[in-house]
């Protein structure tokens, strides 16, 4: 057993895997993955306006100044993954149709497969009473993935006010339980899950900021921020490791969000027709390996 919650960890597990997928394109720029996430969670919303929304609108959706998301835009503009019409700013359509990115989007929604497998194994989520049947889209898992993404930034600004924050913090608590549950394996699983991790399960600035595609000083900043009495983060000699004791009394991802809590994420994938009853019948390539940290 982990000394960390099974769904805090599932969902580490998942925003560390769509983390390292996506950003190494962006060059690391955590902001501005989550501005062409609402973009594009906008564009397969609202077809009917072309999916597209004002500059004004994205920032009070996500929060943040209109000069940081209006700069964003304009890079992703220069980029040719978005591009501006009458109604506002929408996805271009090249991007839709880039190979590269169609393999990305069959990933993200096979990740978020993994998780509900999981959690609904473990007994983390409680699959929804009212459900569909059949419809279950590509797209539906793209949605639910981009939801989530947007909304652990959003539920936990009080506890991480940048969003780089939280995409290092659930990078270490994963590769923290991965090397826990190696351990564990390692030795028959007799590990005494009250002893929280341990300086074996730490995980190098190093490892971080690769897996994130961020520089190796930004990593170290962030984590130095983050490390202390109260803080989230322990340093150790091997590495940095999660305060599980923290974690608990943060309640990291109780809280509801813009985006949407989990019930509800998990609500809008049943309406679709997700098939909680056989989750491995919705992958589209098979299940994703957990990525590794190392």
């Amino acid at each position: 057993m982990l000394p960390v919650h099974t769904k805090v960890r599932l969902i580490a597990e998942l925003h560390t895997s769509i983390n390292m997928a996506v950003l190494r394109p962006l060059r690391g720029n955590v902001d501005r993955f989550l501005v062409l996430a609402l973009l594009m969670r906008t564009a397969l919303t609202k077809p009917g306006r072309d999916g597209a929304i004002s500059i004004h609108s994205a920032a009070l959706s996500l929060g943040r100044p209109f000069e940081t998301v209006r700069r964003h835009i304009s890079a992703l503009i220069d980029t040719g993954l978005c591009h501006r019409i009458d109604a506002g700013v929408t996805i271009s359509p090249r991007f839709w149709r880039s190979p590269y990115v169609q393999g990305k989007i069959r990933y993200a929604s096979d990740c978020f497969v993994r998780f509900v497998a999981d959690a609904s194994a473990q007994g983390a989520i409680e699959p929804p009473a009212m459900r569909a049947v059949g419809g279950f889209q590509l797209t539906d898992g793209l949605c639910a993935v981009l939801d989530l993404m947007l909304a652990l930034v959003d539920q936990n600004r009080n506890l991480f006010p940048e969003a780089v924050d939280v995409a290092i913090f659930s990078a270490i608590l994963h590769a923290n339980s991965q090397r826990f549950a190696a351990e564990g394996a390692g030795i028959g699983g007799r590990i005494d899950p009250t002893a929280g991790f341990r300086p074996s399960h730490a995980v190098r600035v190093a490892a971080i900021a690769r897996a994130l595609s961020l520089p190796d000083t930004t990593v170290r900043r962030r984590i130095a921020a983050m490390t202390g009495p109260s803080g989230p983060l322990m340093r150790t000699r091997s590495g940095t490791l999660v305060d599980p004791a923290w974690l608990e009394r943060a309640s990291a991802i109780a809280n509801e969000a813009r985006h949407g809590s989990m019930p509800l994420i998990l609500n809008r994938v049943a309406a679709s027709g997700f098939p909680f009853h056989a989750p491995a019948t919705a992958y589209v390539r098979g299940r994703p390996e957990s990525p590794r940290i190392d």
